[in-house]
């Protein structure tokens, strides 16, 4: 299983390379005669020497202290791929941001490594106020192919830097959009969000349970969605207001909870929360923390909450496993994440330390599993809404009508039985506001 994670400075040195293979052979190239692009041979073996490993390391650790970004995929312990971005816009008007290197292990080239790291770069880039990604790229014929499927074009600008360093780099740029989220078709995901598994409930009556049977008077739903986390929620508190930024989520929300006195719901930012009638005792935060400015998340739940009221964070996902039923797993590694990689997320986990100058304490975090058993065609339903299916529906206009049947064609031999029992891991984290 390959994890991705940022790389902080003090772990990047030679030693983080030993696994690393760089060996690239080479026989065709990109080059541009008379302005136009032509193949041409140009055999060679591109590969680092110690003295490039050394320089390499020296370069990724200014990219991390000067404020940009480096983000690495690690199989069984060992890093097989990274990518780098560095910090300044640049290019005037095309408000570029340097994609300084991204590099997978040769071992593991093939694998959809490449591409998750290269989505990061991107949503990284883009929370930075940048408009297009500027890459000068490796000119090998295998190199250019990848770019271009990852959207890349020549660069309408080139930087007379890179040009000078590397003459023969193919210059190139990625126009960005908003990523995440903000590129979901929301009508689609909040009518799909609705009939997802209900196992909300089930973290909220191990909350209760841990709380020795507590229960609240008003609640916040941070980041509702279409509704199944507040409707958990409302299970221990008399009164509910759900909130998400999108407005065809909130529709859903209200359709899935029904029209009682015991719900309301705000369309708005997680950081913006305006204050209620009273202070919310209890807040709920389900699959929501990885989209959120921290600092003024929690700044602005300080406003809005009683004193000494619980903050729930929580979130579950499915996993690659089903009960019994090995050829899930591998349908999930070599099938699904090939076709449709994990994109970037910020997987941060929160500390004391990250929550206590905002005037909170974290009492307890740990992960469970849960267990739902679903038909063929209601996992093909939640299926089709899984994020990084989101992603590639939204990013390459695909017909969902197309990916559903994918899904269902790939999926067949693997549902053996009329209901199979996938398995669910999450995690939920309690912290109290100080009073």
């Amino acid at each position: 299983m390959t994890e991705y994670r940022k790389l902080g400075r003090q772990e990047i040195n030679r030693e983080l390379f030993w696994d690393f293979v760089r060996r690239q052979e080479v026989t065709d190239c990109w080059r541009k005669e008379n302005s136009v692009w032509v193949v041409k041979k140009d055999p060679f073996i591109d590969d680092w020497s110690e003295e490039d490993y050394t320089i390499l390391a020296d370069c990724l650790k200014h990219t991390v202290s000067s404020g940009g970004f480096v983000y690495a995929a690690f199989c069984g312990g060992s890093l097989k791929g990274f990518v780098s971005v560095e910090p300044e816009l640049f290019g005037g008007g095309h408000k570029y941001l340097d994609l300084s290197s991204i590099h997978v292990s040769a071992d593991m080239r093939g694998h959809g490594i490449g591409r998750v790291l290269f989505d990061a770069a991107k949503e990284w880039a883009v929370e930075r106020g940048a408009a297009k990604l500027y890459i000068s790229a490796h000119s090998a014929v295998e190199s250019q192919a990848f770019y271009k499927a990852m959207g890349c074009v020549e660069a309408q600008q080139y930087d007379l830097g890179h040009v000078e360093k590397e003459p023969y780099d193919c210059q190139l740029e990625y126009v960005l959009a908003g990523t995440g989220h903000g590129d979901f078709d929301y009508k689609r995901v909040a009518e799909g969000y609705k009939r997802r598994p209900f196992l909300h409930k089930q973290v909220i009556d191990a909350f209760r349970k841990d709380l020795a049977g507590q229960t609240f008077s008003y609640g916040l739903d941070v980041g509702c969605g279409a509704g199944l986390s507040s409707k958990a929620l409302q299970l221990i508190c008399s009164h509910v207001t759900g909130a998400d930024s999108s407005a065809e989520m909130v529709a859903a929300a209200r359709e899935v909870c029904g029209g009682g006195q015991e719900y309301d719901f705000l369309v708005c930012k997680a950081e913006e929360i305006p204050e209620g009638r009273e202070k919310y005792d209890i807040v709920t935060a389900a699959g929501v923390i990885q989209w959120v400015e921290r600092g003024k998340f929690l700044r602005n739940l300080r406003n809005v909450m009683d004193a000494d009221g619980y903050l729930l964070i929580y979130d579950f996902c499915l996993s690659d496993r089903m009960k019994g039923n090995e050829a899930y797993s591998l349908w999930w590694h070599d099938i699904y994440l090939k076709e449709f990689p994990k994109p970037y997320r910020n997987e941060h986990v929160w500390t004391e330390e990250d929550v206590e100058p905002y005037g909170f304490s974290m009492l307890r975090q740990e992960e469970y599993e849960m267990e739902y058993e679903f038909s063929l065609d209601s996992f093909l339903d939640f299926m089709m809404i899984q994020s990084n299916v989101n992603v590639k529906v939204e990013k390459e206009k695909r017909d969902v009508n197309m990916v559903r049947e994918w899904f269902r064609q790939s999926l067949e031999p693997v549902f053996r039985h009329e209901r199979e029992t996938a398995v669910f891991t999450g995690y939920r984290w309690y912290i109290q506001k100080k009073g």
